[in-house]
Formats: C-alpha cells, structure tokens, sequence
C-alpha cells in the first residue's frame, strides 16, 4: 500500500480482489489531505448509502480519532456526522452516495474525489461529479473497486492507466510471474516456467505503461497479495462450489471475467433497418405524429476527462412515431461542429423539432436542465410538450414527481425495454447505409450482473458514448406519452 501513496498522480485507479485494503487507502488519501492543507474540501463517493455510512464511520472516522495529531483538529462539536465531516482548519470530507444520479453531490465544490466500488458507478454520473473539482489546480481523482468484465469501467480504466502489475522473479530460472491462477500449485504458489516455489510478497511493481506513471497510475492486487490470506485460503474459495468462476476471478484474482455480453449486435441493428427508407430530411412530412428525444451533451472532451474517460459526450436529437403498429425512427441528428457550441445548441434543437412538426419531445434532465429551460423560455416549448426525464433506480418504474416537475423513471427498465423492441423489431430504422454511421451507439452497450440489486445493468464502456442510444430511450417515453398510456406515465402520477 505505501506504493500507492508515495506514487502520485491527477488519477489514480487501484482494482484488485475484496478484503486488500482499497477503502483504507483512499481513506488515508483523503483525512491525510483534509488534515494538512486547511480550507480544503475532499469528496468521497459510492453506489450505495450503506456502502457510504460503512466508509464514513469505520474507516475515516476511524483513521481521524486513531492518529493523535489529526483527533486534535475534529470538528466533533459542529459538524462530523456521516455526511460531512469537518475540521478546525476549515477543511472538511463530503460522503455521497451515487448510484444512478449525481444529484446527491450537485453542488459540492471538492479537489480530491475517491470513486469506491467503481465498478457499480454509471458513467455519465463520473463525468458530473469529476466537474466538481474544476477549479481546483491540484485536483486527484482515485477509482477504487473489484474488476468484473473487461468492458466494465474499472477494467478500461486501468487499461489506460501505467498498469502497474505485481510480477514476482522466480529464483530458479529467472522467469518473472504473472498474478494469476497459474501460480496456484498444489501445496503454495509456483513458477509459472518451471514449477518451482515462489514467495509473493518479494514481487515488484512493473508497469504495462511507463509513459503513463504520474499521469494515470493503475495498480491491480490480487487478494493473495494480503499477508493475512493464507495460500489454503485462495484454494478454498477456488473450490468452493458456490463461488462462480467469475466470482474468483475477479474477488480473489483481480482479474475481469468474460461473463458480460453485448446487449445489441450489428446483426440486431441491420435487421431491425427497412432495407429502402431513407433516413427523413428537414421539413419533411409525415402522415402520423412525430415525438422526439434529446440526450444533450458537451461534444466536448475536456469536461468529461483525461485519460478516455469519455472521449466526447454529444447532443442527439431523434425523432419516429408510431405506424402500423411499430416506432419508426425517422431521422437521427447528432450535432458536431459548430453545432455541438453548448450555447447555439437549443437553438438547432429546436429548428429541428419545428421543422418536422414534433408533438412531444423529452429531453434528459441534469446536464440538459439548463438547455430544457432555454427551449421552453426562449423557444416557446410549454410543459404540455416537453417534459424532462431523471434516471432512478426504484421499485415503481415510473412516477411524476411533483415537486420537481419531470418524471423519474428506473434506468435498468427503460434500457431493457429498449433493446427488447429493437430485437424484436418494434422499432425499425431507415436503411443501414442512413442508420450505420450510428450503430455504435447501439453496439458498444453490454450488460452484466449487478450486486447491489440482483439484477443485470445495462452500461457502456468509458471512451464509447450510447448518446443515440439514450436520445431512443427518451422519443421512445415521449411516443408513450403521447398515445396517452395514462396507466405509466400520466402526470397525475404522484410519489
């Protein structure tokens, strides 16, 4: 672990097996930082509110009141709570949960951000909360978490970081090993060349990419690599008849399992495209009404991040409507160019929805809220047209909230439903040669098993933006509401 800390870096991802110390590591990088430079905000975020009131209290509260000269600064008397936790200099650690939304932490201005439990993050919600360290100039970010498939966030991350990993020599014949299931012998650990004992702890950091260390640095530990974790105890648990493969691979191996699938293929897509229509032009006119929906983005690659984070997030406009008894998409429009201009995009939005006569469109809340309320102020959409849509994880999969005037629907449901209609080609698209440019959109989605619920999530890898994909999702809840499916979707609909 002293490798972590003595070696810095603007990013920092550290993915290995359960039970080696991640969230003490970023707990010491944190209460250390809040500790020495007053007035300074730090942010810890994870999926869940459990994972954050465990983190709060049993491990940065705990490494604060066990050091005696960081107790001497604690806040006990004004603020030092689960939720934030201050000191006498002023600095203070903000504790958020995000599962499906940066909501919780819209607001919190903080230079040091950990991301524990990575993998379970939504990447569009890493790309709002990493804005939360703009105007800080020595600003880190830390990924924490277990590896699942290799086109899981955490995986991608560290594939483009240095990629540090554990290689121990063999002192038999010289053959540097690699942390994996071939160094599991029968009584201990082996060579992987010639068989022969090897011990584990006497290993090396090397890096996958040297050009990358102190820029992205990456470390993946295998939970073997615990002195407390005994060579019996790696093999219990590889025999152990309820622990998958994939469990092992990735809670004891640190290793990603090829277990996630690709939601859509390009087969799926081709099919779902009527070989002959062509994709609609500006003006033109239908014999049905048209919805549509916009997932808005930056088109911009340095509010989302470094290192591939997000290569870019763009604004997409599409727009179908229902005949005979099918979504047909009839125009597609990503805005790139002077067209991506964060400023002159409602703007193009709206030539667009107008031109083709739109009934109702619903448009993504958070990023998009500003943009929404240009089109409705500037623009002269009424709330009876636009509606806007905040992602949620809940029991009921959709509901209006009243309060905040827009609805909230289960992310999880609405991706699964989507991709449901276009394999069974309720939804059809103008012909490939129109629609391929925007298939990976489409493609680039896998889905994999999700903890936290029991259930599987769908997500995109970092660097592969669904924005398409996301602008379907919501014509799609616009045509729903629209035909009036009053039982879902009425705005009567309460908490």
């Amino acid at each position: 672990m002293t490798a972590f800390m003595d070696m810095d870096a603007e990013e920092t991802v550290v993915l290995g097996g359960r039970q080696f110390g991640k969230s003490t590591w970023g707990g010491l990088n944190l209460a250390i930082k809040n500790a020495s430079s007053p007035g300074y905000r730090t942010l810890y975020t994870a999926p869940t509110g459990k994972q954050v009131s465990v983190f709060s209290n049993d491990v940065y509260a705990s490494l604060c009141t066990m050091s005696p000269a960081i107790k001497k600064i604690c806040d006990f008397k004004n603020e030092w709570q689960m939720g934030a936790r201050s000191f006498t200099t002023g600095s203070k650690c903000y504790f958020r949960s995000v599962f499906h939304s940066a909501d919780s932490a819209r607001g919190i201005s903080a230079g040091w951000i950990q991301f524990d439990e990575f993998q379970d993050m939504i990447m569009d919600v890493v790309g709002v909360l990493k804005q939360s360290a703009t105007n800080y100039p020595d600003r880190r970010f830390f990924y924490t978490g277990t590896p699942k498939t290799f086109s899981n966030q955490i995986t991608t991350y560290f594939d483009h970081s240095c990629g540090y990993e554990w290689m121990v020599k063999c002192k038999s014949c010289n053959h540097y090993n690699y942390m994996d299931e071939s160094i599991l012998g029968k009584k201990g650990y082996i060579c992987q060349k010639c068989g022969k004992p090897i011990n584990i702890q006497t290993g090396v950091w090397v890096p996958r990419k040297p050009k990358q260390i102190g820029i992205f640095n990456g470390f993946r530990v295998p939970k073997f690599l615990n002195p407390n974790i005994s060579f019996t105890d790696v093999i219990r648990e590889r025999d152990n008849p309820f622990m998958t493969r994939a469990a092992f691979y990735n809670e004891v191996l640190g290793l990603p399992y090829a277990q996630g699938e690709l939601a859509l293929t390009v087969g799926d897509m081709k099919a779902a495209c009527d070989g002959k229509r062509d994709m609609g032009r500006i003006g033109t006119k239908y014999p049905f009404p048209l919805v549509a929906g916009v997932d808005w983005g930056t088109g911009d690659q340095a509010a989302i991040g470094k290192a591939g984070a997000r290569v870019r997030s763009f604004t997409v406009v599409t727009i179908g409507g229902w005949y005979k008894d099918k979504f047909r998409v009839v125009y597609m429009r990503k805005l790139i160019g002077e067209e991506a201009d964060i400023y002159r995009q409602p703007a193009v939005v709206n030539h667009i929805l107008r031109s083709f006569g739109v009934e109702t469109v619903v448009c993504d809340w958070g990023f998009g809220a500003s943009q929404n309320a240009r089109l409705i102020n500037e623009f002269d959409w009424s709330p009876d047209q636009l509606y806007e849509v905040q992602y949620g994880s809940m029991v009921n999969l959709v509901k209006w909230n009243r309060e905040a005037q827009r609805y909230i629907v289960d992310r999880t449901e609405q991706h699964h439903k989507l991709i449901d209609d276009i394999k069974r080609r309720r939804i059809t698209f103008p012909k490939w040669g129109d629609t391929g440019p925007f298939h990976e959109d489409f493609t680039c989605i896998f889905v994999e098993f999700d903890a936290i619920r029991g259930t599987m999530r769908f997500d995109h890898p970092s660097g592969k933006p669904d924005d398409t994909f996301q602008s379907l999702v919501y014509a799609k809840f616009a045509l729903d509401i629209n035909r009036g499916h009053t039982s879902k979707f009425s705005r009567g609909l309460v908490e």
